[in-house]
């Protein structure tokens, strides 16, 4: 059986504009878009002024309350084992279990018509755990949202991204409307009066409550445009990209002690191991997961960290991290490929 074809947001309310003029991410009506709302690129845009800094604002805000009111629930248990006492795990579910996979986006793994509970409780529950159990918190490593996708197991791209699109949804749905005003989309996509968009996060009562707004509909559903320059593919606090920060940064160190894994260059300098025996030698004969490495390797050195978001300040001022039109439409036919 032929798949549907996939139907663009642009295309179906007959935006005739440039896609390089979008201030939105043009997404897929019917199917998913392997993108990902990245929560660094909201940090970043929250300080840089533009049309939408306000809305940037907010949502940093909304996700700043969030992050602290989960660690201070952490930060008043008196030991270990009170993470798992009836009165706490109420505590816990009224701040993790109203974090759902919000299909409006259309961005991410999940398949349309699923349930929109990817985020469950367990998930995040599970994954602030581990923080605290490895005190991640008390030794500096996790001081922020996007810190999570560092150093959490079974954390990655798109719970982190769930969990933000969760904390982000009223801003979305004003974007989302600035944007039917801006490119002329007819009042009948309109919903004509506020519908259910899911829950937001309330900063001043620190709870979660039911949001409404009127938003724009495909086939009796509401749709939520993100900004397009918070869309990543791969989210700048990439574990990937921070392992091969951290194995340079080793290299520089091997230069300065006598190993048996350094060899020698030509010109008689010290050649340090690469990457691939690092990796043999510090994690895999150390029976470490990636995520547990980088844990040990950001308390070995102090700068490791700091020089690794350093990096990602400029690349994010330089204007490197903004997805192109070309980047989108390769990603794209790649996943074409794997879905074939």
């Amino acid at each position: 059986m032929k798949k549907p074809k996939k139907e663009l947001f642009s295309r179906y309310y007959g935006i005739k504009e440039n896609p390089e003029k979008f201030d939105f991410f043009d997404i897929y009506l019917n199917a998913d878009s392997l993108f990902f709302v990245d929560a660094a690129k909201i940090k970043h845009e929250a300080n840089r002024k533009s049309e939408y800094q306000y809305l940037f604002i907010r949502m940093q805000n909304t996700i700043d309350s969030f992050f602290k009111s989960v660690e201070n629930i952490y930060e008043n248990l008196s030991s270990h084992k009170e993470i798992y006492l009836a009165e706490n795990t109420n505590k816990f579910k009224g701040i993790l279990g109203q974090s759902k996979e919000t299909q409006s986006t259309h961005l991410g793994f999940s398949k349309i018509g699923s349930s929109g509970t990817g985020n469950s409780y367990k998930i995040l529950k599970d994954a602030f755990d581990y923080v605290y159990m490895e005190n991640l918190y008390e030794l500096g490593l996790v001081n922020s949202m996007e810190d999570l996708t560092l150093f959490t197991k079974n954390f990655a791209n798109d719970r982190m991204s769930d969990l933000i699109i969760s904390l982000i949804i009223p801003e979305l749905a004003e974007f989302s409307l600035l944007q039917a005003e801006k490119y002329k989309i007819s009042d009948t996509y309109i919903s004509k009066k506020p519908i259910k968009l899911g829950h937001k996060w309330d900063n001043e009562t620190m709870e979660w409550v039911l949001y409404k707004d009127k938003a724009i509909e495909y086939m009796n559903r509401p749709v939520l445009l993100v900004p397009f320059r918070l869309i990543s593919r791969n989210f700048l606090y990439d574990p990937k990209k921070y392992l091969s920060h951290s194995l340079y940064r080793r290299q520089d160190e091997y230069k300065k002690i006598k190993s048996h894994y350094n060899g020698v260059n030509k010109d008689g300098s010290i050649k340090p191991p690469s990457h691939k025996t690092i990796k043999e030698v510090e994690i895999k004969e150390s029976n470490l997961s990636t995520k547990q490495y980088l844990i040990l390797r950001t308390q070995a050195d102090k700068d490791l960290k700091a020089t690794f978001f350093t990096n990602i300040k400029h690349a994010l001022e330089a204007g490197a991290t903004v997805l192109t039109i070309e980047e989108i439409e390769a990603y794209r036919r790649a996943d074409e490929k794997k879905d074939k």
